[in-house]
């Protein structure tokens, strides 16, 4: 290894665990209370050091939520080998977003700075086509499960899929916004929130014709084994941040 490819590689060392910092701070004081000088404090470096990594907060934010995000998809790829169907394959896909959120819903929350223009501006140019690249990879990859039911005759022929996964990704959205929200009092209100959300899903996906279709008693069957492998790549992935309360 060259002395050069030795400097990048310390120094993409150092930004991910400058990430995984940010990322303690978040879970604490929400991304409000995310500051340089707190990311600085815990690592013992100087702002001028932080400043070498991220440009600004909004640099730091939109690198947590790309991290949140692949971390994601890397527990969708740990419980994908393990399906049959098309159906599984998506349900992965939702099972992974909404666990994270369940969860780490402060992480979660950083998905409505994201979408704040006036933020994504101050992000760095690199940052946002990291962002951008990674979403199009796991959009492009739903879609792929979405052919796949259609070619297997599990949805109709006809179907579209950008308007198969317009209600599936708008359900997920809403489902993260109830759960971020601090002043929501959804988990008093529902006896059992997952379960509750699952049969969402699944009745979402059969009122979409997505065979074979489930019968909401048989839910908890269906899940729970990608739930499991879900949660085994999740919690290894987030063992450094504590689960928000």
């Amino acid at each position: 290894m060259s002395l050069t490819d030795d400097k990048q590689r310390r120094s993409n060392d150092r930004e991910q665990e400058l990430i995984r910092i940010a990322e303690v701070v978040i879970a604490k004081h929400g991304f409000m209370g995310l500051s340089i000088d707190k990311i600085a404090a815990r690592f013992e470096l100087s702002r001028p050091t932080i400043y070498q990594h991220f440009g600004n907060k909004a640099d730091v934010l939109c690198a947590v939520a790309t991290e949140v995000l692949e971390r994601e998809w890397r527990a969708c790829e740990h419980a994908i080998p393990h399906t049959t169907t098309p159906r599984e394959r998506i349900l992965t896909t939702i099972v992974a977003f909404s666990t994270v959120t369940r969860r780490y819903p402060s992480m979660i929350a950083l998905s409505a700075v994201l979408h704040d223009r006036l933020m994504m501006k101050r992000v760095s140019v690199e940052r946002r086509e990291r962002l951008s690249a990674l979403r199009a990879k796991i959009h492009a990859k739903a879609v792929g499960f979405v052919r796949d039911a259609i070619d297997a005759g599990d949805l109709p022929a006809d179907s579209d899929p950008a308007s198969v996964m317009l209600p599936l990704w708008a359900m997920m959205v809403g489902g993260s916004a109830v759960v971020a929200d601090p002043l929501g009092d959804w988990r008093s209100r529902v006896e059992r929130p997952d379960e509750a959300y699952y049969r969402g899903v699944h009745t979402l996906l059969n009122g979409l014709g997505w065979r074979p279709i489930v019968e909401l008693d048989q839910v908890d069957g269906v899940t729970e084994p990608i739930d499991r492998r879900v949660r085994e790549q999740i919690e290894a992935e987030f063992g450094h941040v504590q689960p928000d309360e």
